[in-house]
């Protein structure tokens, strides 16, 4: 073969190793994707390409990105049949929500978000209903601004309110005593 024609299909090879294109489909079951690339005259679609997860062996991690979000790509040196989704890109139109290097923040369309300031140390969750199964420990102040719903309550402290304590109020209705029964008053305190 003549080297030139060799260096040539080498230089085609490497430009096309690393790619940058729109989702145009999603495969949920495979966690696949198909991606347009639009610097090809005929607005090339590539096969079903994995999308790299951080984990997919004994731990399991699942993330695809949306139909027409922008993606990096990387391929195999045999062609553009081979390869794999990288991840998503930033852009003048799809600009981060976080502007923070301490932050690591995941934001939803529906304006849920998990984030965490690794400055703060603190963890922020926010969704219409969160459901956590097992059990939870909690080593510090709890603060609610709503109701708390559930089955029995347990304490190994003290429960108290704005008015008085459990206790308190066990020692001033157990010392009272009734005469007779019925639906009549305490007829003498002990």
């Amino acid at each position: 073969m003549n080297f030139e024609y060799r260096l040539n299909q080498l230089e085609a090879r490497l430009n096309n190793l690393v790619r940058i294109g729109e989702v145009s489909s999603v495969n949920e079951k495979d966690c696949t994707v198909k991606v347009v690339f639009q610097e090809f005259d005929n607005n090339l679609v590539s096969y079903d390409l994995p999308v790299m997860v951080k984990q997919s062996l004994v731990n399991k991690d699942y993330y695809l990105p949306d139909i027409n979000e922008q993606v990096i790509c990387i391929f195999l040196a045999t062609g553009l049949e081979s390869g794999f989704v990288l991840g998503s890109l930033y852009n003048e139109e799809d600009k981060p929500v976080v502007t923070n290097a301490n932050k690591r923040s995941i934001t939803f369309s529906d304006g849920a978000y998990i984030e965490y300031d690794r400055e703060k140390h603190e963890l922020n969750i926010s969704a219409k209903t969160m459901n956590l199964k097992g059990d939870l420990n909690i080593n510090g102040n709890i603060k609610a601004t709503g109701n708390i719903n559930g089955a029995d309550i347990e304490a190994s402290g003290s429960i108290s309110d704005s008015k008085s304590s459990i206790a308190k109020m066990r020692t001033i209705y157990n010392s009272h005593a009734h005469t007779n029964q019925g639906a009549s008053p305490p007829s003498e305190l002990m």
